[in-house]
């Protein structure tokens, strides 16, 4: 974890999402490390992304309104590992054999998807 995460999650939240956190390892050697893993972001499918976010929220709201409004909290692991690949199925057998599902307590985000670069995986963390 960064040292400085806490900080740089309240910069992030209180500019709206505009802010590009910095963070700062205790190792300088972590520090080379993720600045290998994490490349220059691609914006190419941003435009989808923010679509589907405005689309939930004009219609829900926030997560706990569209719980009420008939979806519900997934928690049974196979569950959810036999939706993700259904979804990886519908786009094709090459998208499913290069992703992979890591199921961690120690996500950040309770879900997101990020491209390995040094296994060339799409790597689905939930």
């Amino acid at each position: 974890m960064p040292a400085n995460w806490e900080e740089e999650e309240r910069k992030f939240f209180e500019d709206e999402g505009n802010y590009d956190p910095q963070f700062e390892y205790d190792c300088p050697a972590t520090n080379k490390r993720f600045l290998k893993m994490f490349p220059e972001p691609k914006y190419d499918l941003l435009p989808q992304a923010l679509k589907i976010m405005d689309m939930y929220l004009e219609k829900y709201g926030c997560e706990s309104n569209y719980q009420t409004q008939g979806g519900r909290k997934l928690e049974d692991r196979q569950e959810v590992e036999d939706i993700i690949n259904g979804y990886l199925d519908e786009h094709g057998p090459e998208i499913r054999a290069v992703s992979k599902i890591n199921f961690s307590m120690r996500n950040v985000a309770a879900t997101s998807v990020t491209y390995d670069n040094w296994t060339s995986r799409i790597r689905i963390n939930v």
